[in-house]
């Protein structure tokens, strides 16, 4: 039988024993020497501080819905990242919150208020079609009734300001917005299924092999953590029945060896390239993760440092006969044909590993020679067999033959410059000469672009900075003219193969190809079997120019348009949200121009894209000033300014509900903001997940 938290109020200790009180004086020092053999004895044992265990919410910085359940479906679960940010507890936490339980709670008839119908009749009930009364909250205290034909009769009760929840009460009115209910978050976080995770995470992500369809949801899926006080990434293994608690596992266990048996450990974290004990350590700082499901591959940018970390979920590539793949299981393999030294044509076959990686950490916030920072991540949406493929996009099969959309565009947002990069991952044939050809010519065209810029420009410390621009195109088009004639040289233009076998991670023993030199010669092996991440170019991604250094304009999240021909940004400072035209010219390169600007409130950071029938629309955090600002994308203007808790930040956007949840990090609540376009609440905050409180221990 699951077990769910005490109320804040009324704390208990670690797995349910009460807290001990600040206990008397006299006891204390009876038992002081008693006590001081054994804590002499037991000098090695370190202070393990206290235990989150009772804690509830506290400082969420994310949240993520059951990544099992298609977007369309309603999840009952939603798991939370609780950050520990001013390191009270001894751990972080990633606790999964029954909603389903949080709407039953309160509102009038859940049931009847997400109802939605199938328009086209293929089976999924993709619209809304809610009754908005019964979304409102249920009866006030008092109004008991037993006659059946009175409507309140099987409403939950909801307490008024100030009252103190309780197991059949949990909810009651918010007492500086009273039209807000607040329900106590430890009546609705299932304590059995709680993990510890390190101190400071800062992004949290969902992952399934495949993408899960209405009506056939995933078994597992995968929770990806960034941690910063402990830089890594934890991966946490998600199983069980849908409308049962979920079975977390991360390597925690009474076997684990650390000091709490609810401490993920062991493989689930990784920190190292390619699980090497000896290899690079990941980069400091995590910020965000780019997961999409059905992609192996996961990016993660780092607030002060130039590198992106690619993760393979799948793990590394090893030679079939060296691996050991248990029976009925199915691991990625591909051919690996090559000529060997004495020029006989080899045949061969490398597979998945199925461990969890690091593959790649290379060097991508960096301009002219100075190294930045990363922050937003983004796939531009691609259409196979339509005119909206970008020619990055397309690789070639066995034969020879395009293939549309055969890897991800992606766009990687600098942290400490309004400049966004453009990237893409491949394995082992990174780069064909079609590709090539329109890099080079891109290029080309940027240069003498930049020509025409410097000639005209009269000030001497920004012809200067024009100049230095212009020589790292000037060294990235070498590197890429380079590439093209090795390619040449070493590949059957007709096969598109490599004449060289490429490398697994058994047989690198350094990280001497940790960054890709595109010159000629290359390291011998000349390339590895795993994913590696390119970049192709950058372009400015500013909103406006206020005269104020770099160093203090940033850009924070960035997403695409449904079509992927509008590119948004978030612009911290000065705070706006700046479009980009990410549409495709005649040779299928994307654009990249800005187009336009709306100002926001101070400090912008986190932005979550949604959509209705009609419009698509950004919610844009505002930490600072406490407020959530909603844009209207179609004519890129504000439509609502919602203030919600202190702190506002990380977004999931709740499909099958319409709700959006935002974590409000300093007042320990996650609120509930109406997206509906049925309800007349619609873009405004209706409730919140735990109590406007103090943080208490």
């Amino acid at each position: 039988m699951s077990r769910r938290r005490s109320p804040q109020g009324d704390r208990t200790g670690s797995r349910g024993a009460p807290r001990a009180a600040a206990g008397s004086l006299g006891l204390a020092l009876l038992l002081l020497g008693a006590g001081l053999g054994a804590g002499l004895s037991g000098c090695n044992d370190r202070n393990r501080g206290i235990s989150p265990d009772g804690a509830g919410l506290y400082f969420p910085a994310g949240t993520v819905l059951d990544p099992r359940v298609a977007e369309g479906t309603p999840a009952r679960w939603m798991f939370v990242l609780n950050a520990n940010s001013d390191l009270v507890f001894n751990a972080g936490t990633l606790v999964p919150v029954d909603i389903e339980r949080f709407f039953n709670e309160w509102m009038r008839d859940p049931e009847a208020c997400f109802r939605r119908k199938d328009v086209d009749g293929d089976g999924i009930a993709e619209t809304e079609d809610g009754d908005a009364e019964a979304c409102k909250p249920g009866r006030p205290p008092g109004k008991v009734t037993k006659d059946p034909a009175k409507p309140w009769t099987s409403w939950p009760e909801v307490g008024d300001v100030g009252a103190v929840p309780s197991t059949g009460v949990p909810c009651r009115r918010n007492a500086l917005k009273p039209q807000v209910i607040e329900c106590e978050d430890t009546y609705f976080i299932e304590e059995e299924a709680e993990v510890q995770i390190g101190n400071f995470g800062t992004s949290l992500r969902g992952w399934t092999a495949k993408v899960p369809e209405p009506s056939a949801p995933e078994k597992s899926a995968t929770l990806l953590v960034a941690v910063r006080g402990d830089p890594s990434i934890t991966l946490i293994d998600v199983s069980g029945p849908l409308d049962e608690p979920p079975v977390l596992r991360c390597g925690q266990g009474p076997d684990s060896g650390m000091y709490d048996p609810r401490r993920c450990s062991g493989d689930s974290l990784l920190k190292r390239i390619r699980n090497d004990p000896d290899g690079t350590r990941m980069d400091t700082e995590p910020a965000q993760i780019l997961a999409t499901p059905g992609d192996p591959q996961v990016l993660v940018t780092h607030a002060t440092r130039s590198q992106i970390t690619v993760i393979d979920l799948e793990g590394q590539y090893a030679l079939r006969s060296e691996l050991s793949i248990p029976k009925g299981e199915t691991r990625r393999c591909k051919g690996i044909n090559y000529i060997d030294e004495q020029g006989k044509k080899i045949e061969d076959e490398v597979c998945k590993d199925g461990k969890p990686a690091i593959v790649h950490a290379p060097t991508v916030f960096d301009l002219s020679g100075q190294p930045g920072a990363g922050w937003g991540l983004a796939r531009r949406p691609c259409f196979a067999g339509t005119d909206n493929v970008p020619a990055l996009t397309i690789t070639r099969g066995p034969d020879g033959e395009p293939i549309d959309c055969g890897r991800s565009l992606i766009y990687a947002g600098f942290r400490t410059n309004l400049v966004a990069a453009r990237t893409f991952i491949s394995e082992a044939t990174p780069l064909d000469l079609e590709y090539l050809d329109l890099l080079i010519s891109d290029l080309a065209g940027r240069i003498a672009a930049l020509d025409e810029a410097i000639a005209a420009e009269l000030d001497a410390a920004k012809k200067a900075e024009l100049v230095a621009e212009q020589d790292r195109l000037k060294r990235e088009l070498e590197r890429y003219e380079a590439l093209k004639t090795k390619t040449q040289d070493e590949n059957d233009a007709d096969q598109h193969s490599f004449t060289q076998r490429c490398l697994t991670a058994g047989e690198v023993t350094s990280d001497e190809l940790l960054d890709d030199v595109l010159s000629y010669p290359r390291t011998e092996g000349a390339f590895f079997c795993d994913a590696r991440l390119y970049t192709a170019g950058a372009f400015t991604a500013a909103a406006f120019d206020v005269g104020v250094s770099g160093a203090s304009n940033v850009l924070g999240d960035i997403g695409f348009s449904q079509d992927g021909n509008r590119m948004f940004a978030v612009q911290t400072t000065p705070g706006a949200l700046a479009y980009v035209d990410t549409s495709l010219d005649s040779r299928g390169l994307t654009r990249d121009y800005t187009a336009g600007f709306v100002e926001l409130c101070a400090q912008p950071t986190a932005m979550a894209l949604f959509a209705d029938q009609a419009n698509e629309y950004a919610a844009v955090t505002c930490y600072k000033p406490q407020e959530l600002f909603i844009v209207d994308l179609s004519g890129v203007r504000v439509v609502a300014n919602i203030i919600l808790g202190t702190g506002p930040h990380a977004m999931t956007v709740d499909k099958a509900r319409q709700y959006l949840y935002v974590a409000n990090s300093l007042d320990k609540t996650i609120s509930v903001v109406d997206i509906s376009r049925l309800r007349p609440t619609r873009f405004s905050e209706i409730a919140r997940i735990g109590r406007q409180v103090p943080y208490l221990r």
